[in-house]
């Protein structure tokens, strides 16, 4: 029971830190620290240091402590200028500051004696070694990514490009399988946008981030923070695009078209591929900026949005072959012309046992009478089940293969949605709001079979995944940070099938079945009912920063609930 109580007092105690000072975590951000110091080496304490975005111009402000350290924590990627000044010394800037996600980045400043209106100013050279961390992996520029030529442009794909990433058979980016990173399991591999979790509970299929949205994509793969606890197969950390105080748009279009196709290894020594045809279009656009309503509301310096769509329209069309009954075995005739090497059709009424020898007796031409049809039988191939053969096939013993060709068209569709928008409300709390939306359908229809009510393919299929969520910094004291961040990850699938609920008992006379049911059939695809899957994550985190001399803690928790209903 006093267990009990401790763990119930330290849990109340973190939920009113979370709500007193709200918050976002920092899977998404990464750290500025530094020392600052004089000409003679000696550190400074008492400095006043900023850090100022240069696309947005808001800016944070630390004291250097008595040891001359400072800390900023939950800096979001971009470039920076990082300044230090106190009465007595000239001010010290550092500009091109590139900060990365993920990324512990030591800055120090040095502030020669002179005037606060002197200024020396040092360009920041690239760092060669991350010092700060032991964590490893590969960061990949959101503009580089973005020109890639990546087929269907998945985020995901960073992980091509990623050292100590393997893949098993096909591993294709529209999801998480096959990839592996450093040996760990698939399904324990994390997908974060802008910090927020968005892996379905049951299955590898992640948020699908629109290319021109990121601003940079980092694979972790080794010594993963404490955050990412429940990721340890590795993580991939996506970080979107922020608005800055100039309007910015643009867009885009992938294609390809059947000319584009390269032939294939063992079609002849033509420049494109043959038997089918393709159009592929993938549009996309965004724009971002502050948010600015003339004579309303001014939002530069504190108010910023991104938006942006992206769609894949992709149609296919190739020709065919299947195997169908022939007009005369749908009348049950199977002689074949008397062709040699048909295997022959047995009455099954006519088994007999003769000194331990089975025999039956074989229909008479290979024919078999109608008069000898079951009534359900007469019933089903009295419709028109299978398309009419327009080939002769492959002779087997069986009968012919592939006696039917039809051009046909596979269709996709896809439709991504990205939203992002920050608010500075003081120097001491920020927040921003994220929000995306991805749809999938395809469609790859069977031809051979026309009776639509024994064609499976005709069940339609829909994806739709939906991240949201809110995150919040709050500045308690220049040398404690809180963060907290909520989100919502939601995938669903939608079957439907236009037979589902046929009367198949009534239909065809099968006694003692119910509405909706159907035996197996052989030859034709399968009856198939429809189904919905929700899967749902909801995630609560809040952290907590502290500077003490030489020393940075961090310490939080997260709340994380999966719930599946299929």
């Amino acid at each position: 029971m006093r267990s009990a109580r401790w763990m119930f007092a330290i849990s109340c105690f973190l939920t009113l830190l979370a709500w007193a000072a709200p918050a976002r975590a920092q899977f998404d951000s990464a750290t500025v620290v530094g020392t600052v110091r004089d000409a003679s080496k000696a550190v400074v304490p008492g400095a006043k240091v900023t850090l100022t975005a240069v696309g947005t111009g808001i800016s944070v402000v630390r004291t250097s402590g008595t040891d001359g350290n400072y800390e900023f924590p939950s800096v979001k990627p971009g470039q920076y200028v990082v300044t230090a000044e106190k009465a007595g010394f000239a001010l010290a800037l550092v500009d091109n500051v590139q900060v990365q996600v993920g990324a512990r980045l030591r800055v120090d400043l040095e502030m020669p004696v002179g005037q606060v209106s002197e200024k020396v100013q040092v360009t920041a050279a690239s760092q060669l070694l991350e010092t700060e961390t032991s964590t490893t992996g590969t960061v990949i520029d959101g503009e580089y990514f973005q020109r890639m030529p990546l087929f269907q442009r998945h985020s995901r794909a960073v992980l091509y490009l990623t050292p100590g990433v393997n893949t098993g058979g096909l591993a294709y980016a529209g999801s998480l399988g096959g990839f592996s990173i450093n040996g760990g399991a698939t399904n324990n591999i994390g997908y974060f946008e802008d910090g927020m979790y968005g892996v379905q509970p049951s299955g590898t299929n992640t948020t699908d981030t629109i290319l021109s949205t990121i601003e940079e994509a980092k694979v972790i793969t080794t010594v993963l923070p404490a955050e990412y606890g429940h990721s340890a197969g590795g993580a991939i950390v996506i970080v979107k695009k922020s608005g800055t105080n100039q309007l910015h748009g643009g867009g885009g279009l992938l294609f390809r078209e059947t000319a584009m196709q390269h032939r294939r290894f063992m079609q002849p020594a033509t420049f494109q591929q043959t038997g089918n045809s393709l159009h592929f279009r993938q549009p996309d656009y965004y724009v971002s900026g502050p948010v600015y309503i003339p004579k309303v509301y001014d939002g530069r310096n504190k108010t910023f949005f991104m938006f942006a769509g992206q769609y894949l329209q992709e149609r296919q069309g190739e020709v065919i072959s299947w195997s169908v009954p022939t007009p005369e075995e749908l009348n049950g005739d199977f002689s074949y012309g008397g062709r040699a090497g048909v295997n022959t059709i047995y009455d099954p009424r006519s088994t007999a046992v003769n000194n331990g020898v089975w025999s039956r007796a074989p229909f008479a031409g290979n024919i078999i009478p109608k008069a000898q049809w079951d009534p359900v039988a007469t019933k089903f191939l009295s419709s028109k089940v299978w398309e009419t053969p327009n080939l002769p096939g492959t002779p087997t013993a069986t009968g012919p293969t592939g006696n039917l060709q039809i051009p046909r068209q596979k269709s996709t569709d896809w439709a991504n949605y990205s939203l992002r928008a920050d608010q500075q409300f003081t120097n001491k709390l920020k927040m921003f709001y994220n929000w995306s939306f991805n749809t999938r359908t395809a469609f790859t229809p069977d031809l051979n079979v026309v009776n639509l009510l024994y064609n499976t393919t005709q069940r339609t299929s829909v994806d739709a995944q939906t991240t949201t969520g809110v995150g919040f910094t709050y500045t308690i004291t220049p040398s404690m940070i809180s963060e907290t961040r909520v989100n919502y990850y939601r995938f669903r699938n939608d079957q439907t099938w236009p037979g589902y609920g046929t009367d198949f008992g009534a239909l065809l006379g099968i006694p003692n079945i119910g509405k909706g049911s159907m035996p197996n059939i052989t030859g034709i695809p399968y009856v198939a009912n429809p189904s919905l899957n929700v899967e749902e994550t909801f995630t609560y985190k809040e952290d907590l920063s502290k500077l003490m001399g030489k020393h940075a803690l961090k310490y939080g928790y997260e709340l994380m609930r999966l719930r599946r209903n299929n």
